[in-house]
């Protein structure tokens, strides 16, 4: 009954006695206790009575059950809800997400209805507009779920449970919002699978044996770079499942913990309680041979990671930036000195996300000279060039699937000198070019030449314009 919005209070004459707002499914609601065999009366109550009730039926909910709602499995013989008789809408967006590929679920209340929107290969799709009455009771599912307070509607949360589709688990990060037409949520998927392993990474050659390298050493800051989305924690991921195999002590501290990682003991670092900087010390003492940061994010955690790289501990870790060169500048910006980043800083790698054109309708593509020189492309290498078309296969979008791209800047002796003096991003930008190091747009340029993307998507990814040399 939670679903619906509806809560029992008792029974009347022999009947149980139901209360609900204007904002409750009452279809559904009595088609469930229709299929129970149950004899029931409703009455109308205000929205304050109904929510103090739903919040004690879902407390109560929350005590009696043997499993924690976070492992939670929705079944065909759940309450059902409004589009379908016998399966929960919630679990029927979810698999509706799996089958295209989708990274998230956005739910928009709008002025006059309900939107429901799908990230796909990073660009959001419409799926469907629902009546914005429906939106009260879709939040209040979502909230039962990820055992959130369903009275609280002025205030964000965050929260996350589990599916089982089909024998496939899926962990979903809930973040709501309160907006001026109500609660606006999204879901984030994750398969509870195994990280990638390195090979599957797609990284060229040029970046993965500088960085197989880099992971044989005993103490260092390894950096990795990139906006929100970009596939960052997938990478320190793929690098700590390495570092697994070689039989090393490995611990993590993440905001969350998105992915369980056999052999190495992950904390969890939680709002109002230990922060990165003191679980990064308080791990020191664990003598652990590498580390791994999910995000450094203030001068703290800055801090610890520097000292920990200093006292001999390998560390990875993650960090907001633009290209290889700001991943090192951002930790100068949090205070970490020049002479000690010059020290501890071994590698700092960079990464963006390219839709891949989609295999069955992509076709030979003409390029004009300034997207050449745009990707450094001579008029040779773009002869297998393709442009997207849009078929059924891809949703006439044109593209199916992404793949990384990396750019990488090693500490070479030179680049040490130029930190250690002081030297911004734009000299050390020019520093790493003059040194050949590999980059975001020659990686991006080899996946147009190959004609696995297009060049216009290439130069987005790439943050490239079609003037640049």
């Amino acid at each position: 009954m939670l679903a619906c919005r509806v809560a029992p209070a008792g029974f009347e004459r022999g009947q149980l006695l139901l209360i609900a707002d204007e904002s409750s499914d009452l279809s559904a609601a009595l088609a469930a206790a229709t299929a129970a065999g149950l004899s029931i009366s409703l009455r109308s109550v205000p929205s304050e009575e109904l929510e103090k009730a739903l919040e004690r039926l879902h407390s109560d909910t929350l005590c009696s059950t043997a499993h924690s709602a976070s492992n939670m499995v929705l079944r065909e013989d759940a309450a059902p809800y409004h589009f379908s008789p016998r399966q929960h809408y919630v679990e029927m967006l979810v698999a509706r997400a799996l089958t295209l590929n989708a990274s998230d679920i956005h739910v928009q209340p709008l002025f006059d209805a309900l939107e429901i929107r799908m990230r796909v290969d990073g660009h959001l799709r419409g799926v469907e507009k629902m009546p914005s009455s429906s939106a009260a009771s879709l939040v209040a599912q979502i909230k039962v779920l990820a055992r959130l307070p369903l009275a609280e509607k002025r205030l964000p949360h965050d929260g996350r449970f589990s599916l089982t589709l089909e024998g496939r688990s899926v962990e979903l990060r809930v973040s709501i919002l309160p907006s001026i037409h109500g609660e606006a949520v999204v879901l984030r998927l994750g398969e509870d699978e195994a990280p990638l392993a390195l090979d599957k990474l797609h990284m060229p050659g040029n970046v993965r044996r500088p960085v197989e390298r880099l992971l044989l050493r005993k103490g260092g800051l390894f950096l990795v770079g990139g906006p929100t989305g970009s596939g960052k924690t997938t990478t320190l991921y793929a690098l700590m499942r390495h570092l697994c195999e070689e039989g090393r002590k490995l611990i993590s501290v993440e905001d969350p913990v998105e992915r369980v990682i056999a052999g190495v003991n992950q904390v969890p670092v939680e709002q109002g309680g230990m922060g990165f900087g003191d679980a990064v010390r308080a791990m020191l003492r664990h003598s652990p041979d590498a580390i791994l940061i999910g995000e450094i994010r203030d001068a703290p955690t800055a801090a610890a990671a520097a000292e920990a790289a200093l006292t001999g501990h390998l560390v990875l870790a993650s960090a907001h930036a633009r290209d290889a060169v700001e991943v090192a500048s951002r930790l100068m910006d949090l205070g970490v000195s020049a002479q000690v980043l010059s020290c501890v800083l071994e590698a700092a790698l960079t990464q963006r996300l390219v839709r891949l054109l989609c295999p069955h309708c992509a076709r030979p593509a003409v390029l004009p000279d300034s997207l050449c020189r745009a990707l450094g492309l001579s008029s040779e290498d773009v002869q297998g060039c393709k442009e997207p078309v849009g078929c059924p296969h891809c949703a006439g979008s044109g593209y199916l699937g992404r793949r990384a791209i990396f750019g990488l800047v090693t500490a070479s002796p030179a680049i040490r000198a130029s930190i250690s003096s002081g030297a911004g991003a734009h000299a050390l930008r020019s520093l790493a070019q003059k040194e050949a190091m590999p980059s975001l747009r020659a990686n991006a340029a080899a996946l147009v030449k190959a004609g696995l993307t297009s060049a216009v998507e290439a130069l987005a990814s790439a943050c490239l314009s079609h003037d640049a040399a």
